[in-house]
C-alpha cells in the first residue's frame, strides 16, 4: 500500500525524536508480533478469576458473554455462576471457546450475531461484552442485550478508548511501522469527520470511543451507568492505562432500568 503524505511526514519527521526518547513497545504497534488471541491464552486462570470478581460477576447467576472470542475466561466465569452462555459469529473462535470450556458443564457456546440474539427475553442476570462494540451495529446490539437482560440486570461493557489509537500512532512512528500509524489515525479522523458531517461520514469505519459518548449511548438504550473506569485487565494487563492522558481501554458497569428512560 502506498504511504500517504501524512503518514510519511509522521514516521520520517517524528520517528527519530520518539526513538531518541525511548524504545517504546514494538509489540503493541504490530499485532504480527503478538496477537490478541496469543495474549489471552497466556494469562493464568487466576487472572480471569480476578477479572470476574473485579466487575461484580461472582455469583451473578445466569451470565451471557456476547462476542466471546476464544473464550479464555469462560471456565473461571462458570465456576462462580449458575449458567454461562457465550456467543460469537467467528467459527474458529467458537471452536477455541468450546475447547476452553470443555470441562465446564454449565457453559453453552452458540453461534449468533450480537445484533440478533436467538435467546429469550429477560433470561440473564448479567451480560458482558468486551472489545467488540466498535465492530458491531451498536444500536441493534444494545437493543438485543437490553432485551435478554433482566430488569436491573448488570451489563459490563469493555471497549478501547482513543488512547489505544494514539498509542498505535506513537509506536508506529517510533518503530517506522506505517500500518500501525494508519490504523491509529483512521478512527480518530472518522470521529472528527462524524462530528462535523454526521453519522454518514465513513459509516463502515471504526471510530475512537470516549467514556462520555458510551455513557450517552447506553442511556439511550435504557441503561443506568454505575461506573466507568480505565482498566486494561480484560484485554492485556501489560498495557499502560493511558496514552497522552486518554484511556487505552475502559470498562463500563451499568444496570438495565426497570422502566425506559424518558
Amino acid at each position: 500500500m502506498r504511504e500517504s503524505p501524512l503518514v510519511h511526514v509522521l514516521t520520517r519527521g517524528f520517528g527519530p525524536i520518539l526513538r531518541a526518547r525511548g524504545e517504546g513497545d514494538a509489540r503493541f504497534g504490530d499485532p504480527r508480533r503478538r496477537s490478541h488471541a496469543d495474549a489471552m491464552a497466556g494469562f493464568p486462570d487466576s487472572h480471569w478469576e480476578r477479572v470476574a470478581e473485579s466487575f461484580g460477576l461472582v455469583g451473578a447467576g445466569a451470565v451471557l458473554d456476547v462476542a466471546c472470542g476464544s473464550g479464555d475466561w469462560l471456565p473461571a466465569l462458570a465456576r462462580v455462576n449458575e449458567r454461562v452462555v457465550a456467543t460469537d459469529i467467528d467459527q474458529g473462535m467458537l471452536d477455541l471457546a468450546r475447547t476452553q470450556s470443555s470441562g465446564s458443564a454449565n457453559v453453552g457456546i452458540r453461534a449468533m450475531p450480537a445484533e440478533a440474539l436467538d435467546l429469550p427475553d429477560a433470561d440473564f442476570d448479567a451480560v458482558t461484552c468486551f472489545s467488540a462494540l466498535p465492530y458491531l451495529d451498536q444500536d441493534a446490539a444494545l437493543r438485543e442485550i437490553a432485551r435478554v437482560l433482566k430488569p436491573e440486570g448488570l451489563f459490563v461493557l469493555g471497549t478501547v478508548g482513543s488512547g489505544y489509537y494514539v498509542k498505535h500512532i506513537a509506536e508506529g512512528i517510533r518503530h517506522d511501522e506505517p500500518a500501525a500509524v494508519r490504523y491509529g489515525l483512521d478512527p480518530i479522523v472518522v470521529a472528527a469527520g462524524r462530528t462535523l458531517a454526521g453519522k454518514r461520514f465513513a459509516p463502515a469505519s471504526l471510530r475512537a470511543w470516549g467514556p462520555r459518548s458510551v455513557r450517552r449511548l447506553l442511556a439511550r438504550h435504557g441503561f443506568a451507568v454505575e461506573a466507568v473506569r480505565p482498566d486494561v485487565g480484560p484485554v492485556d494487563p501489560t498495557w499502560p492505562k493511558s496514552s497522552l492522558g486518554r484511556p487505552l481501554y475502559f470498562v463500563v458497569s451499568a444496570r438495565k432500568r426497570r422502566t425506559p428512560a424518558t
